[in-house]
């Protein structure tokens, strides 16, 4: 997973906002933006147990949005 920070200038000043996944959120530090993506790296790397049925269904669900 690609996470990126970067620094935004807001009306009210640097405004830090960590992106992934299409998605975005803002903080008002870069202390504080550093720190949230490094913990979203940590449990994404974290293992996983996924059950085979639950692995079935994402399977199934992904075939079906590739053939739409």
């Amino acid at each position: 997973m690609d996470i990126a920070i970067q620094r935004l200038n807001d009306q009210g000043g640097d405004v830090w906002q960590v992106e992934a996944c299409g998605m975005a959120v803002s903080f008002k530090d870069q202390a504080s933006a550093i720190s949230f993506a490094e913990k979203l790296k940590e449990r994404v790397e974290a293992p996983h147990c996924v059950s085979e049925d639950v692995l079935q269904r994402w399977a199934d669900e992904h075939s079906r949005m590739c053939a739409e």
